[in-house]
């Protein structure tokens, strides 16, 4: 649980309220028009800067016609004198990338054409006279050419590492690259795909048609794939039926389930406690251990998670099926086997072959095996970090946290896949739909879902969410010195958090800093990890941003994250 002091190092007072939360403009895909009243002049027909009528007698005019294959492209025309448009220091060509210019003196100028995503052109001219003189120009482009369009209006639409936007964009300019481009919209299936945009002038357009959610048959075709073996299939339908009905005990299985059987079994443990929670009866693969005469055996069976009871469960030695109740008596701990394998050491009274009795049990994963002497027990790397993510679960069983949520740190809600606007005077960005604005100042979001936060008076604590700050750097810090003085006040705030490894990502904003810190919390006794990502803004202020999550959900929350900090866009 991570403390954020009222007077926090490092950071401003939070002496905001919350504000009225309103959408962000979306990222401008292509350079407005500049008002002519500012520094270029309207397109079409243009009147170039005159002479006074003594000198104009001597001199000879003609028309220009300047064609440029790209619509709407600033054009720079200087003679030795300088510009010759007055007061301005451009025009713009029209729609059909065309500007004509009226009355232009007789001689030589240099012409720069310029637009946003492109190489500058730039031209030494004559303008010749009793004529109209044309010139054509062909700009080459400096970026690729992104344009996404969907079917359902308010749809997000995100770039990996670029930005958030709304409704979708044309002609979006990123650099030649791989990127992943996902569409989100709360009642409706989400879609991902990946497009290569392997160089400058390349043009892509992705159309994404959007179905409407419909849970109960979304969930049918999840636990299909599941039996199928298709697991990333099963947990991609399931959380989509989560991020619109969060505490739907199936979906939450499922997800759970496909998590539990990756490689990495132990990120599933959040997903199927919940899913007990709620009501689910969670069956997993497992093996009891079982000895007779020499001979070492492994007895496959299911391993059945209820609110209130823990089950063994075979079809083939059901004198070893048993059932133990919450509420009894259970001393679980992990051993080491003959064969140096770590196995789970369950010692409880309840149900064992149909009677009532004080058993001791050693539980194993599924992909435990027995060597061919069958005295000796095999467990690959793999199925060692099952049965590690089987204890756990089992620990937490036994400990409550897999009842219906009744304090205010339990089981916070996954982030919605729809999302909201947020902006302070500094910045904007956008939050999971289901999380709750905490606090808004002139410099400062923090949010967070519910069941994840707990206000006291001294100041805030939380177990999910972000905070969000720019700050003032007035001793010049580079963003090394920056990023260590903010990990140093959050350590000393937080005792029991450590670093735990640190990486960059490429955002919109340029490339940032993430550093991780992670420990068990003595207040929630969970274990917790948080990203700390620290951006140096060109004017030298701070932009850093602390996400928090349990470390079981991590994988739930990193995407959330990674969606608030593409969306971060300055004022």
């Amino acid at each position: 649980m991570l403390f954020i002091s009222n007077a926090a190092v490092f950071a401003q007072k939070e002496d905001g309220s919350l504000k009225k939360i309103v959408k962000p403009p979306p990222k401008a895909i292509t350079p407005p028009r500049k008002k002519t009243n500012e520094s270029k002049v309207q397109k079409g027909a243009v009147k170039p800067r005159r002479k006074n009528k003594a000198q104009a007698a001597k001199i000879v005019y003609a028309g220009l016609n300047i064609r440029v294959n790209e619509p709407e492209s600033e054009i720079f025309l200087a003679n030795e004198e300088g510009n010759i448009f007055e007061g301005q220091d451009s025009a713009l060509t029209d729609e059909s990338g065309v500007l004509e210019i009226d009355e232009v003196a007789v001689g030589s100028y240099t012409m720069t054409v310029r637009k946003t995503g492109f190489f500058d052109e730039e031209r030494k001219i004559f303008v010749a006279g009793g004529r109209m003189n044309s010139v054509s120009v062909v700009l080459r482009p400096a970026s690729a050419f992104l344009s996404v369009a969907t079917n359902v209006p308010g749809a997000s639409v995100e770039v990996d590492g670029i930005g958030e936007y709304e409704n979708g964009f044309e002609n979006l300019f990123v650099q030649p690259g791989n990127y992943r481009v996902s569409v989100y919209k709360k009642g409706y299936r989400s879609e991902t795909r990946a497009v290569s945009l392997a160089a400058a002038g390349q043009r892509e357009r992705l159309t994404f048609d959007l179905t409407p959610l419909n849970a109960s048959a979304l969930l049918s075709s999840a636990e299909s794939d599941f039996q199928t073996g298709d697991r990333a299939s099963a947990m991609r339908k399931a959380k989509q039926v989560l991020g619109v009905e969060p505490e739907n005990p199936t979906a939450n299985m499922l997800a759970g389930l496909a998590a539990f059987e990756s490689a990495n079994p132990s990120s599933g443990i959040y997903l199927l406690r919940r899913a007990v929670g709620y009501g689910a009866v969670v069956s997993l693969d497992a093996r009891v251990f079982n000895k007779e005469k020499n001979d070492s055996q492994l007895i496959a069976g299911k391993l059945i998670f209820t609110r209130h009871a823990l089950q063994f469960q075979t079809a083939n030695r059901s004198e070893l099926n048993f059932t133990v109740a919450m509420s009894a008596e259970i001393e679980l701990f992990e051993k080491i086997d003959e064969s140096g394998i770590t196995y789970i050491n369950l010692k409880a009274r309840g149900t064992f072959n149909g009677k009532n009795d004080k058993r001791t049990v050693r539980i194993y994963p599924a992909s435990a095996a027995v060597k061919a002497s069958r005295r000796e027990l095999l467990c690959s790397p793999a199925c060692r970090s099952t049965e590690q993510a089987l204890y756990d679960l089992i620990r937490r069983w036994q400990n409550g946290d897999a009842q219906p949520p009744t304090d205010k740190f339990s089981l916070p809600m996954l982030p919605a896949e729809d999302f909201m606007a947020a902006e302070t005077t500094a910045f904007t960005l956008r939050l999971p739909q289901n999380w709750q604005v905490l606090s808004v100042a002139n410099n400062l979001i923090f949010a967070a879902p519910a069941g994840g936060f707990l206000r006291t008076t001294n100041g805030s604590l939380y177990t999910h969410g972000v905070i969000a700050r720019l700050v003032p750097n007035p001793n010049g810090m580079n963003l090394g010195q920056a990023t260590e003085a903010l990990l140093q006040a959050l350590t000393a705030s937080n005792s029991y958090l450590r670093p735990s490894g640190n990486s960059t990502a490429r955002t919109r904003s340029g490339i940032v800093s993430m550093n991780y810190l992670s420990g068990f919390s003595p207040t929630t006794e969970r274990d917790e990890i948080v990203t700390v990502y620290t951006f140096l803004r060109a004017d030298g202020s701070l932009f850093y941003m602390s996400a928090v999550a349990g470390l079981d959900e991590k994988a739930e929350y990193e995407a959330a994250f990674r969606r608030i900090l593409n969306s971060v866009t300055f004022r």
